[in-house]
């Protein structure tokens, strides 16, 4: 509860009042301002730079309210403004910062500034989606330009998908649907410095590397790999047919897409819905994304062994300790760091969604017990439920699934196509 919250509720009348007055159009959030801005506006300090302010804040500064963050937090903690109105007046704050960073990227390019936008922004959703979940999608509801129909990020990766699959075959659908999870792959791990596809979700600001990379693994991992295709070289000396021979043999089999320092990424693009209006929709994930996931010669067929997941707990919370290499003979660590965070995000028709596999009720891990008969603190796959069908494979209820609203894969589409544009 905020502490200015009585202050502000004494004077909150002009502002209450000015709500419905405001016109809302497109923008850079799918609003635009009108040219008399009554309810209060974002804008830069004059003094600050780099700070931003807003013409309430001079209004009620004898009322305790003195910067920005104290009028984001008074406007949720208020009891005089109702939660429609809160909402409103959200979303045109939303905008401004919008167009403040739009002008801020092609103008001064000021740094602080930056940061601070995308720090309102990112405070003012979690309010939007925390605390006025409801109001918020009902107001989407009721303004649909605000909310794009259809995920124009899938539509793309599906477009570049049909031109790099041809001709068409018997066998061509399932290329494209393969094809397009690549590109979203792609688009996701390269672009996340400048989208933050990723990013606004794991708050994981290290740079993302897809798991055909060399760098997020051990060496000792990559010194077996080495070994068992017979390449005579240290890691440091690989050239292109090496790196190729690594990747067919054994990368290719990681269970997982991407890798940061703190955070692991399964990243999967279907044409199923994610919001269905079918109680019974899901999506499928296969038990490799949780479990182990097998490495076989793709020559002899042998098995080399088996990539698993190995658990632990951190503060009463699941994580990934590391992802192992297990054979009869050895066990051993494949990526450098450990104790990672572990979500699943799905590019699908309709909608981007993303998901925490280890909050599922169902995944209860086993204790590792080892040869003396004692608990190592470490725990292996474990599933209670009997939502585990015959493919092996586990389902997960569309519910479930949170979802980037659509405005936000436009952003994301129109952001990719621009730096795409450049390399060109």
């Amino acid at each position: 509860m905020s502490i200015y919250k009585s202050n502000f509720d004494y004077s909150l009348g002009n502002l209450e009042h000015s709500f419905g007055k405001k016109q809302i159009g497109k923008g850079g959030l799918g609003y635009k301002p009108s040219k008399v801005i009554i309810g209060g506006m974002a804008f830069r300090n004059i003094d600050n730079p780099s700070e931003i302010d807003d013409e309430n804040i001079e209004r009620l500064k004898s009322q305790g309210i003195s910067n920005y963050d104290q009028l984001l937090e008074s406007v949720i903690d208020s009891n005089k403004i109702s939660n429609d109105d809160k909402v409103k007046f959200y979303v045109e704050q939303l905008s401004d910062l919008s167009i403040l960073e739009e002008k801020n990227n092609e103008q001064s390019k000021d740094r602080e500034l930056k940061k601070n936008i995308e720090r309102y922004k990112l405070e003012i959703q979690k309010i939007l989606d925390s605390n006025l979940e409801e109001e918020y999608l009902s107001f989407l509801e009721k303004n649909p330009e605000i909310e794009p129909e259809e995920n124009e990020f899938y539509n793309r990766n599906e477009q570049e998908a049909n031109e790099a699959i041809k001709p068409k075959t018997k066998d061509s659908i399932e290329k494209k649907n393969e094809e397009r999870g690549n590109i979203f792959e792609d688009d996701a791990y390269t672009y996340d410095d400048e989208n933050k596809i990723l990013r606004n979700l794991d708050k994981d600001m290290t740079e993302a590397y897809n798991t055909k990379d060399l760098d997020p693994y051990t060496d000792h991992f990559l010194n077996y790999i080495i070994k068992i295709l017979n390449i005579d070289k240290p890691i440091d000396q690989l050239d292109n047919d090496d790196y190729k021979s690594i990747v067919e043999n054994f990368l290719q089999y990681i269970p997982i897409d991407i890798v940061k320092d703190k955070t692991l990424w399964e990243l999967k693009s279907f044409r199923d819905n994610i919001k269905s209006n079918n109680s019974l929709g899901s999506q499928t994930m296969g038990l490799t994304k949780l479990n182990k996931s097998p490495v076989f010669n793709p020559s002899t067929k042998v098995k080399y062994g088996d990539i698993k997941f190995i658990y632990n707990k951190d503060d009463g919370k699941w994580k990934v300790e590391n992802l192992y290499f297990v054979n009869d003979k050895i066990m051993f660590p494949i990526f450098k760091n450990s104790n990672f965070n572990y979500y699943w995000m799905f590019n699908n028709k309709d909608y981007i969604g993303y998901y925490n596999p280890l909050i599922n009720k169902n995944f209860n891990p086993q204790e590792i017990i080892n040869k003396n008969k004692k608990k190592e603190n470490k725990y292996l796959f474990g599933w209670d439920g009997v939502d585990i069908n015959q493919d092996k494979k586990i389902s997960i209820p569309n519910k479930n699934i949170e979802i980037y609203p659509n405005r936000y894969s436009k952003k994301f589409n129109k952001k990719i196509i621009k730096i795409k544009r450049k390399k060109q």
